[in-house]
């Protein structure tokens, strides 16, 4: 009987191992993702801002729209302070926005994103901006974009993190 005992006791010890093995980079149950999301418009006409919100219920990971001047967005809670708060594998969807307050149309595209620290990036679960798609936003409109960002749990990375883009205004660039 005592043997039959041991057994268990090694197999569940076994069994309580390989599960913590898998759970991989340390994170636990409860652990909190702290992402802060950057923009670079340097290129882009003055008084163009750039904000994010929550998504809605409704959005669409990914689409993208253009909005002519006056015409009404659908958008759920601004994140005053650009930081995405989550766990380990599940991504924080939110919503890009920017406004062109100039009397110009203007496209634009956005570089492959920065994240820092770099150890982070082979374990970002994100859904991003820079698509290789060439954007536009009407004169005196805004454009929107359903985006996520969030970290794997295989991550060795715990300290907040910050995802850099630089909005580049133009076509994009053309393959040598």
């Amino acid at each position: 009987m005592k043997q039959i005992e041991r057994r268990w006791r090694m197999v569940l010890l076994g069994g309580v191992l390989l599960l913590g093995g898998c759970a991989g980079g340390g994170a636990t149950p409860g652990d909190e993702v702290e992402i802060q999301v950057r923009w670079v418009v340097d290129s882009l006409p003055a008084g163009t801002e750039v904000a994010i919100f929550e998504a809605l219920e409704d959005d669409v990971l990914a689409s993208t729209a253009s909005y002519e001047a006056g015409e009404s967005i659908a958008l759920g809670a601004p994140i005053a302070d650009g930081v995405l708060r989550t766990g380990f594998d599940e991504p924080a969807r939110f919503v890009v926005v920017l406004t062109n307050a100039s009397e110009e149309s203007f496209r634009f595209w956005a570089a492959p994103h920065l994240p820092l620290p770099m150890a982070a990036e082979p374990d970002l679960v994100i859904t991003c901006l820079c698509t290789g798609e060439l954007y536009e936003v009407p004169a005196g409109g805004s454009w929107r974009r359903v985006v996520e960002y969030g970290l794997s749990r295989r991550s060795d990375v715990r300290k907040p993190l910050s995802i850099t883009h630089v909005f580049t205004r133009g076509e994009l660039p053309e393959p040598e």
